[in-house]
């Protein structure tokens, strides 16, 4: 057998249905994998729903057990209840999307991977997508960032776990899945990332009991982090893969609540903070402190100088840092979209200012407070490390993937700063390839409305925004859609409303072509030949020399004609609806649909003559029910506005004027 999924339950209620439908959906054929649902004493009916789920499917288990509070337990029998060469563990109330199995288990086996971990998507909570830019087949948690996800939910080889004694804690405790893939990541000699493909979704549950969702109880849950410490200690030599090992925990489990210490009861914030900095003073090296990115490095400080009060201060400020961007540029080019910006952070509404002095680079005591040293806000170091990246997110399943980004970073002088040097602001301009064919980690374009953000790393502060509601006057409002070998065919580029930011439709998700794509309608003819009339409507629509014609619909109205047509590529940036027709003398408004999306107006009239040529023209607007005056007097105020806009013709009017002045 090739995989057992193992699912720890407790009371789940109706959230276990998308969990189980998922589980008994996968691709693997059902002799080539099992799941084993260890009840853990549920008191809800859930012992009776899964052994009814067993009877119905010969690949599903079900152990019960005695409650034991926590998951570490159910787990760990799960693991000696397997039969399959890997486990996967999946939570009760998650879900594996339909090919995670059979994808996992195949790139696993490719790369002799003692681990597997499949990229994870949430419409909840935080996901580590640094980790699943790319999709490797062999690396290891010295040469990629797999620290930065310890949640449970991978592939392991069940002989590795069983061979290094790897096995969960039990009872209640926090971090339990952390300690189990630390020890995991330090033994292992293979790991394998899959990161063009969604395997694992995180869902949010109505009641807001989803695990680890529970406030923490301090004392505890530092004594269990300590824990993590010492198997990061005991795995590693002192240095800097060590002390990278280390930042982690002391950046992500504690700088990080510190970070939001303003929203804490009083009491709660006392605990978390006495906790905290007693970790922070006895059980890190200086060099963990000194490599943390500059904003971060400026929080460390603080806490080692137990300065609690600025601390509060300094988690207001940071959430006045924020990233902006401005949309310089979008076009299509060789069947892919082509986006430039400029970006950069903000402080309170205005450009972050950075002060430079003595050939380094510090960041402004108006933003960190005045308390910590010029030591602690030191950025020099973290120019070279400034990112900015821009990613596509579907607007339903939050699923996100980055695109293919460069960027270069410039600074600009701004005036003295006060306490000596000058202060400079830093400006990121990139340029990203939005891909049809390959925007999905190399695969092309799902369906569904992909939003385009930015994320913007720039001394520790790592933000976010959409793009485009700031655009330079040279982009247009409106950008043509596109056609593409890939199914579904149809891109539609587009500014939201209202806010105007930068979205893609791919196969006319919520927008139809017809209705984007601008109608060249001086251009569209129609040619009788006998009964039959011929017509052919350009359309500004981007295709690719490879891109076949697609089948579309031309509707004439009245009548409720449907005929069949192609959308048929003429040049890089034209295709042209092409259809024939045999209707009666008349004339005839046309719309097109083209695909699954809606039918729209093309803004023309269809004239067929019984004995003389058809013809083709655009639409009359209607007649406007205003008096003939006032449209008169609409008109001279439209020629005075434009009088007042051409210098040549404001000339020419005064002169008029003034030789009707003297002819009186």
């Amino acid at each position: 057998m090739k995989v057992s999924v193992v699912v720890p339950v407790y009371n789940p209620g109706s959230y276990l249905d998308g969990c189980v439908e998922s589980l008994v959906g996968q691709s693997l054929d059902p002799s080539e994998y099992e799941a084993v649902f260890v009840d853990d004493g549920s008191t809800d009916g859930t012992g009776e729903r899964l052994d009814a789920i067993a009877a119905a499917h010969d690949n599903v288990r079900v152990v019960h057990i005695p409650n034991s509070g926590w998951p570490g337990k159910p787990r760990n029998v799960g693991i000696d209840e397997a039969r399959g060469e890997y486990v996967q563990f999946v939570d009760q109330d998650d879900a594996l999307t339909p090919e995670a199995l059979e994808r996992l288990y195949d790139l696993g086996t490719r790369g002799d991977a003692d681990i597997v971990i499949g990229k994870v998507i949430s419409n909840f909570r935080g996901v580590p997508h640094m980790v699943f830019r790319e999709t490797r087949e062999r690396c290891t948690l010295r040469d990629a960032p797999l620290i930065d996800s310890l949640t449970p939910h991978k592939m392991f080889r069940r002989s590795f776990l069983d061979a290094n004694g790897i096995r969960y804690p039990e009872g209640k405790r926090r971090l339990e899945d952390q300690l189990f893939v630390v020890r995991a990541y330090l033994a292992a000699e293979s790991v394998a990332i899959l990161g063009d493909y969604v395997c694992y979704f995180y869902n949010e549950r109505d009641d807001g009991k989803n695990a680890g969702s529970t406030r923490i109880d301090p004392p505890g849950y530092f004594a269990n982090l300590a824990e993590i410490l010492d198997v990061v200690e005991a795995g590693t030599e002192p240095g800097e893969f060590r002390d990278r090992l280390l930042r982690r925990f002391y950046k992500g489990e504690m700088l990080w609540r510190i970070g939001r210490i303003r929203g804490y009861s009083e009491e709660f914030r006392h605990s978390t903070y006495t906790e905290v900095r007693k970790l922070a003073t006895t059980r890190f090296p200086r060099a963990v402190h000194d490599g943390l990115p500059a904003s971060i490095r400026v929080r460390s400080q603080l806490v080692l100088d137990d300065r609690l009060d600025e601390l509060m201060e300094l988690a207001s400020t940071y959430g006045d840092v924020r990233a902006t961007g401005t949309l310089t540029g979008v076009r299509w080019s060789d069947g892919a979209l082509l986006v430039s910006f400029t970006a950069g952070m903000t402080f309170r509404g205005e450009p972050l200012r950075l002060v430079r002095r003595d050939g380094r680079v510090y960041l402004d005591p108006a933003v960190t407070g005045s308390a910590v040293s010029a030591e602690a806000r030191d950025a020099t170091d973290d120019l070279a490390q400034v990112r900015a990246d821009l990613l596509v997110r579907e607007r339903d399943t939050h699923v996100e993937f980055f695109v293919p980004t460069t960027f270069r970073t410039r600074t600009y002088a701004g005036g003295p700063a006060p306490e000596g040097g000058e202060y400079v602001t830093l400006e990121v301009g990139g340029e990203a390839t939005i891909d049809p064919r390959t925007a999905l980690g190399g695969h092309p374009f799902d369906r569904g409305v992909w939003d385009v953000h930015m994320r913007l790393d720039i001394a520790g502060w790592v933000r976010g925004s959409r793009i485009g509601a700031n655009r330079a006057r040279t982009v247009r409002d409106r950008i043509p859609p596109a056609l593409t070998v890939d199914r579904p065919n149809v891109v539609i580029p587009y500014f939201t409303k209202p806010y105007g930011n930068l979205s893609v439709d791919v196969g006319q998700r919520i927008k139809s072509l017809v209705a984007i794509a601008a109608v060249v309608r001086q251009r569209a003819r129609a040619r009788r030949d006998g009964a039959r009339t011929r017509v052919e409507i350009p359309l500004h629509v981007h295709t690719t020399s490879d891109v076949p014609p697609v089948p579309c619909e031309l509707r004439l109205s009245p009548g409720g004609w449907t005929v069949p047509a192609n959308l048929v590529r003429e040049s890089d940036n034209e295709t042209v609806i092409d259809a024939t027709v045999r209707p009666d003398p008349g004339r005839y408004e046309l719309a097109a649909r083209v695909g699954g999306g809606e039918p729209a107006g093309l803004g023309l009239v269809l004239t067929v003559r019984r004995h003389r040529p058809a013809y083709i023209r655009p639409a009359m607007s209607p007649r406007s029910s205003t008096p003939p005056s006032e449209r008169l007097q609409e008109l001279k105020a439209r020629a005075r506005r434009a009088a007042r806009r051409i210098p040549a013709l404001r000339k020419a009017v005064r002169a008029v004027r003034r030789w009707r002045a003297a002819r009186r």
